[in-house]
């Protein structure tokens, strides 16, 4: 059984992180119950500075380890064999710029987002952090609603919902029947 400590009513196992012992970490917590019966718990130490957004972190990255792998993924050639196709942070960075401004040259908006038909893979991942750099939402769809469905209703539904700028499809061939 792992050793637990309490902080004020939260149980928290000393063995969760490996590197960073839990018994370090100051606890202060306020609690506030609400007539209705909600409980609110709330931190009374004030956030440490933080990023304004998420790639804020691969810019530091890519100055800091540029040649680094940051995204990898499995690549099935037709011989049968299995490789990894990856990309390091400073070309992580590159395409994300020139993305994100491939994006903005397509006029994509918060009216008009982005969205993703595919599974994951770099170029998932690339047009994502493109648009979370820029400052565009981007929605990922499941495939589901694209590959299984018969009448595609949901993904109507969320195309009337989200007014996409630009669809994305990692494979035409493979979405075509949705994208229609």
């Amino acid at each position: 059984m792992a050793d637990t400590n309490r902080y004020d009513g939260i149980l928290a196992s000393g063995n969760e992180a490996p590197y960073l012992a839990l018994d370090t970490i100051p606890i202060s917590i306020s609690k506030e119950v609400r007539a209705d019966g909600s409980v609110l718990l709330k931190s009374t130490i004030p956030l440490e500075p933080f990023p304004l957004k998420l790639t804020e972190r691969l810019l530091y990255w890519a100055k800091v380890s540029p040649g680094k792998v940051f995204l990898a993924q499995r690549d099935h050639s037709q011989s049968g064999e299995v490789a990894w196709k990856s990309i390091n942070y400073n070309e992580t960075l590159e395409k994300v710029r020139s993305l994100g401004q491939a994006l903005l040259n397509r006029k994509v908006s918060k009216e008009k987002p982005v969205i993703i038909l595919s599974e994951n893979s770099i170029e998932h991942g690339l047009l994502a952090l493109a648009a979370i750099h820029i400052g565009i939402p981007y929605s990922p769809i499941s495939p589901a609603y694209s590959l299984r469905s018969d009448n595609f209703e949901k993904l109507s539904h969320i195309f009337r919902l989200l007014t996409p700028g630009l669809i994305f499809a990692q494979d035409a061939n493979v979405y075509e029947r949705a994208l229609k």
